[in-house]
């Protein structure tokens, strides 16, 4: 079995606290000798520049959420509506792990988030250019820890028209100040298709770290079983 996974205090044990975890895996074709071997693992982010200069913190805890060119904010139903023009767009859709959405069920989702949902859309004047997915979760370790809401998940879509224009980065930060300085968690993750090589460089470029990259962990409708990767940051290296 190959390791997989190294998640960066992401577990917590009940004498030491905070610690490192490890995931191993083998596919059915290695485990039965049916190949020699799987092609060469790609690290997405080995040609990714380091951390570059952030931008300049969201003020989530005064209610000044702006960014240099974004108001940020939860969805009415325009900001929505106007998610949904390109939602489903292949180009879009393509890297997501839902690559169309119910329109009703998406709506409502926006509109009637649940308590840990703490996403928020970004707007340019009155045009939506993206979104920013927040989800709230627990920890994993052992139990007595306190794991309860110490995690978040993010995820962002962005507006093909505006692609290209470092929107994505700006939304993504924002998403990454919400956590960490209004949400207070403690841990951060983001999960991908390993050929996205373009918000791998975005993740990377923020200073999240490549914590888990899996051989043929995830469906793509039009390629199969391709690889997966995830990102993880602690609290205390954001802004650091």
């Amino acid at each position: 079995m190959r390791r997989e996974e190294h998640g960066v205090e992401d577990s917590w044990h009940a004498e030491h606290g905070w610690v490192d975890g490890y995931g191993y895996a083998i596919l059915a074709e290695e485990w039965r000798g049916e190949v020699g071997g799987l092609r060469e693992i790609r690290d997405a982010s080995a040609a990714v520049q380091p951390r570059r200069a952030l931008p300049p913190a969201v003020a989530w805890e005064t209610g000044e959420r702006h960014t240099a060119r974004l108001s940020l904010g939860d969805a009415a139903p325009d900001d929505v509506d106007q998610i949904l023009r390109y939602r489903n767009r292949p180009e879009v859709g393509r890297w997501m792990l839902r690559a169309r959405v119910e329109p009703e069920a998406f709506r409502r989702a926006w509109l009637e988030p649940g308590e840990r949902d703490r996403s928020f859309v970004a707007r340019l004047g009155d045009r939506v250019v993206g979104s920013c997915s927040i989800q709230v979760r627990d920890g994993s370790g052992q139990p007595g820890g306190p794991v309860q809401g110490c995690e978040a998940e993010i995820g962002y879509v962005l507006d093909p028209a505006f692609h290209g224009q470092g929107y994505g980065r700006e939304i993504a930060a924002a998403g990454l100040d919400r956590c960490f300085r209004e949400l207070r968690v403690r841990r951060v993750t983001a999960g991908l298709y390993a050929d996205n090589v373009a918000s791998a460089r975005l993740l990377s470029g923020l200073g999240m770290r490549l914590e888990q990259y899996g051989v043929r962990d995830s469906w793509l409708p039009d390629h199969g079983w391709v690889d997966g990767a995830a990102y993880g940051l602690l609290a205390r290296e954001w802004r650091a």
